[in-house]
């Protein structure tokens, strides 16, 4: 049995009530829980305006985003099953740290406590004192103080996190994740405590019971500061966001224009796939009227060339999977759609086993990874099985290496809702079993809106193969792609290497793009403009 002491905010959110319930459930834990509240109300104009505008605006969004009320709204049902006890912190005015009583100290020390959790690390308590309150220090998710206001604010395209473990001076890195930075605030806190959150329950967990912390070994270290934002820069948050909905409303409102994706194609030798310049001389498929194009692969079969894409219906709201005929003279012909579900379709991953190709196209609303077999190509498709379900997955992608299967997906798990940074990895011996799907120890591999997510493919004879990875940014989608040479893929290990950056700078007006796909000397990507629809 180990005693944990949890260090509670003044106001307890959904996910640190999660993480308490969760606790409550582990046999080797005895908790004690702390909420720390301020002696004296802070006379720092600064920081009053900040509180105000930080309360106004998460009662604001609050009534139109389901997210940020489930995070906020207080949990009338929760009941602590511990005693909770109130500590009063003291703040030096010069330096900003927070302290504790001499006696509350004290009282930590004679607990003899095994670890201790901060659950707000904004308050920049003094870790160097409290962590000699317990045997093994303490432990707790960092950001920037007042959490997402910088990358919000200065539109940072994503906002870190770590988990550490601090024992006096020394720290301990456990994990690090980046998650795409949203248009408010507050939306943007309620995300990032939703994704990083169980990783701290997932080391806390394996502390207890298996005596250890688990450093994840491609975590990264961010330098944090401690700020609080001054009245100007409020201000100027103020304006930025005033000035981004003004403009949203004038495109759709006024210009009645939307973000629509299309493709291009392009005649090329593999080798120069990772220049700008030869996706500057592609082809550009027009879609119909009110569709869009996005998530282009392309093969060649019995001498035909065919880009298989997501095939979207602004006036169903819904997408399926449709096929276009590209010809080396430079001119196209859509052939319609090959796979049509009740739900949305995207992705149309392609691979060829024993023979035969296969499609998994992104099938994330109906809760599973799902096959399509080629019955005769390019037209004719034929359901299979699922993979996998139960899950979540967008994007997944399929290649053989070293005598298995590799599964590379962005899935969600049962508390990550984030499928735009979160890389998994599982392995199977045939890539058309539905069971034996084995996660990597090291899931997530990649933890970054910053080339996380899936975008295409490119293999390579004899050599892993290059991973397309979507670059999301502040209030952008999709908004470029990078190319990861994958060095290291086995049960244990995974690493990949940044070889380059394609921005949407190859054809005039490009807003984003996020997807590219290599075959037979044919690539194939997409790319958005704000268009009016048909």
């Amino acid at each position: 049995m180990k005693k944990i002491a949890l260090l509670l905010p003044d106001t307890v959110d959904k996910y640190t009530r999660n993480l308490i319930a969760a606790l409550e459930k582990i046999k080797e834990a005895e908790l004690l829980l702390i909420q720390l509240q301020p002696s004296l109300a802070s006379h720092n104009i600064h920081e009053i305006s900040y509180n105000l505008l930080w309360k106004a605006e998460r009662k604001i969004v609050s009534r139109i985003s389901e997210e940020v009320r489930e995070f906020l709204i207080p949990d009338t049902t929760f009941h602590y099953t511990h005693p909770l006890i109130t500590f009063n912190i003291v703040t030096d005015n010069s330096t900003g740290t927070i302290s504790l009583k001499e006696h509350d100290y004290t009282y930590l020390k004679e607990k003899t406590l095994d670890l201790i959790i901060d659950c707000d690390t904004s308050r920049n308590l003094d870790y160097t004192t409290l962590s000699t309150c317990s045997k093994d220090g303490i432990v707790g998710i960092f950001y920037n103080h007042k959490i997402a206001f910088k990358e919000v604010c200065y539109r940072k395209d994503r906002i870190p996190f770590t988990i550490k473990n601090i024992v006096s001076k020394n720290s301990k890195l456990l994990f690090s994740g980046e998650i795409a930075t949203f248009r408010l605030i507050t939306e943007t806190q309620a995300r990032i405590m939703k994704e990083s959150f169980p990783y701290l329950l997932q080391q806390i967990t394996h502390y207890l019971i298996q005596n250890s912390f688990i450093p994840h070994p491609n975590a990264t270290e961010y330098q944090f500061t401690h700020h609080i934002p001054t009245v100007f820069e409020q201000f100027n948050y103020l304006t930025k966001t005033a000035s981004l909905y003004t403009e949203l409303v004038i495109r759709r409102l006024f210009l009645k224009q939307y973000t629509r994706f299309s493709v291009a194609f392009a005649f090329t030798d593999q080798t120069q796939t990772f220049s700008t310049k030869v996706l500057s001389k592609g082809i550009q498929i027009q879609p119909p009227a009110n569709h869009f194009y996005a998530d282009p692969f392309v093969w060649t079969k019995k001498g035909r060339h065919v880009c298989f894409l997501e095939d979207y219906d602004y006036t169903k709201q819904i997408a399926w999977i449709s096929a276009v005929e590209i010809f080396e003279d430079g001119h196209y012909e859509i052939l319609g759609e090959v796979i049509r579900e009740p739900f949305h379709l995207s992705f149309p991953y392609l691979f060829e086993y024993e023979d035969e190709l296969y499609m998994i196209p992104e099938s994330s609303a109906a809760n599973s990874i799902r096959l399509y077999k080629c019955i005769d190509f390019p037209m004719q498709w034929e359901f299979q099985k699922e993979l996998r379900s139960g899950i979540k997955a967008a994007d997944t992608m399929l290649f053989a290496h070293e005598g298995k299967w590799w599964m590379l997906t962005n899935q969600t798990t049962e508390n990550n809702a984030d499928q735009a940074a979160q890389l998994f990895v599982y392995h199977n011996d045939s890539p058309l079993k539905s069971e034996g799907w084995q996660p990597h120890p090291l899931n997530p591999v990649v933890f970054s809106s910053d080339g996380g997510r899936n975008g295409g493919i490119l293999l390579q004879k004899d050599k892993l193969p290059v991973r397309v990875g979507q670059r999301q940014r502040f209030n952008i989608y999709g908004a470029a792609f990078c190319l990861n040479q994958i060095t290291q893929l086995t049960e244990t290990h995974y690493k990949e290497e940044r070889i380059a950056e394609i921005e949407p700078n190859f054809f005039p007006g490009l807003r984003a793009t996020h997807h590219m796909h290599a075959h037979n000397g044919i690539i194939v990507y997409d790319f958005m403009k704000y268009r009016k629809l048909d």
